[in-house]
């Protein structure tokens, strides 16, 4: 159960990871292309601090469940296993 865990635990950070890469990529080549697009400076101006907004909050999660599930799977692999039984021969 606990290496489960722990397995689960490093697929979901490394899911988090790709999937972040992917929306910065997503949405920073659309914001590119609507700027090379439009060619407005308005369009810049007013979408700016989204556009940032959205880069930080991806990044955020990019970086911290990574860093979240690698601390959860030192502390689970520091504990020790539960439900094993001791089995003496007869």
């Amino acid at each position: 159960m606990k290496a489960d865990l722990i397995d689960w635990l490093a697929h979901t950070g490394s899911w988090a990871w790709h999937a972040a890469a992917a929306l910065l990529v997503f949405i920073n080549a659309g914001a590119g292309l609507a700027v090379l697009a439009t060619r407005s400076l308005s369009l810049v101006d007013r979408w700016t601090p989204r556009w940032l907004a959205a880069n930080v909050a991806v990044l955020g999660f990019g970086l911290g469940t990574p860093l979240l599930t690698w601390a959860l799977r030192l502390g689970l692999a520091a504990l020790p296993t539960f439900g094993t039984t001791l089995t003496v021969p007869k």
